[in-house]
Parts: C-alpha cells; structure tokens; sequence
C-alpha cells in the first residue's frame, strides 16, 4: 500500500518506519530539506520517500496527518483537497488547549468531524489519539495489554483499511466504535489523559521547587 504522510515529526516518523516494513511511505514536509529528517531517511531504506506535501497527498493511497500544532491542520489540508478527494485520512490528533487545565477547543463538534466537514469528498479515519508516539507501535510492549486500538468513520471501508494498518503496528483487536460521530468519545478520552499527565507533571514541579 502507499501511504503519504502530511506531517514530519515524531508521529509521523515513529509511524512512517513501522508501516515501511511493509508498505511504500512518502512523507511530505513543510521543509523537506530539514537536516534532521534528511538523516532519519537515511536510517529507514529506499522505501521512504521526503518531499513536499503536496507530492504525499497525491502519493498516498491513505494519508496519515501528522501536523503539529493542530490549529494548522485546516490551511494546511486546505489547498490539497483535489489531492485527498476519496482517499482515507487517518486523524490521530487532539484539539486540546493547555490553560489552567487542559480543554478541548472544539466543544460542540469533534476533531475527527472537523476534518470530516473540512475534507467532505474523504472518508476520515479517527484512531490513536490516545497514545503517545513511542506507543502507537509495539504497544504489548509498551504495557498496553489487551492491546485493543478503536476506530470510528462513516466508511466502513476505509475503518477496515485503517484496522489492516493498525494491525501492522501490532495492535491485537480493533473496535469499531461508529460513526464520525464517536470520535468525539475518543478526544474526551486523550482530555481526560492529558489532564492526569499534566497533574503529575505539576505534582513534580512543585516537588522540586520546595526541594
């Protein structure tokens, strides 16, 4: 399969190598010539391509997005939607904002549908969200265990692509939450988790300071 990467960053790279164990990887980046991911290509094998992301979304016959912060997700898709038409996108992100306490910034409609509204010709695939970079692979591992990834989408197509891609990465069981719709179950789920880590972060940072 060929998957274009619109993103370059620690999801798109820790993803990036493990699916090009089996698959053609194109990742498309705002400077494709950055020092740091020229020296990570060379790491990965010949099945890696770097460019821009307009050559990953026309490469892609599913497109991860891996954009860092996610209030660009939207200018960056924007121009690129001839390119993403009736493909599967895969959205791991989360639209959290960290105040006092962290919030999602889209209260009323999820990420995922927001991609989906954005991209209406695409068939949006939300999954991996609740997981950071180094545990999205492997994540028996990781302690993840029953290693159990969910999905939801309107195409069930494309969740079964997603769920074969998932697989790949050594996610045991895939649950199919739903519509769209669900991805707003999911996001809650990454809040609560950002909310606990950022506690315990607060926790050793004020440990520190009284010594």
């Amino acid at each position: 399969m060929k998957i274009g990467i619109l993103g370059s960053g620690a999801v798109a790279q820790t993803l990036g190598a493990a699916w090009a164990k089996k698959h053609d990887i194109f990742i498309g980046a705002r400077n494709p010539y950055k020092p740091t991911l020229v020296d990570w290509q060379k790491t990965i094998g010949s099945n890696v391509q770097v460019g821009s992301l307009q050559e990953a979304a026309a490469f892609g016959e599913v497109i991860l997005l891996a954009i860092r912060p996610w209030e660009e997700i939207q200018g960056v898709i924007k121009p690129l939607t001839h390119e993403l038409n009736n493909k599967t996108i895969i959205d791991v992100n989360n639209n959290i904002e960290f105040e006092k306490l962290p919030k999602l910034a889209f209260t009323q409609k999820s990420m995922g549908e927001s991609i989906q509204s954005w991209l209406q010709e695409s068939h949006i695939v939300k999954t991996l969200n609740i997981v950071p970079a180094p545990m999205m692979v492997n994540p028996i591992q990781s302690g993840i265990v029953p290693a159990i990834g969910w999905v939801s989408g309107n195409s069930a197509d494309a969740k079964q692509q997603v769920t074969g891609l998932l697989q790949d990465l050594g996610w045991e069981s895939v649950v199919d939450l739903g519509d769209i719709h669900k991805s707003l179950l999911q996001e809650n789920i990454g809040l609560t988790l950002s909310i606990i880590v950022s506690g315990i972060m607060a926790q050793k940072a004020d440990a520190l300071i009284k010594g």
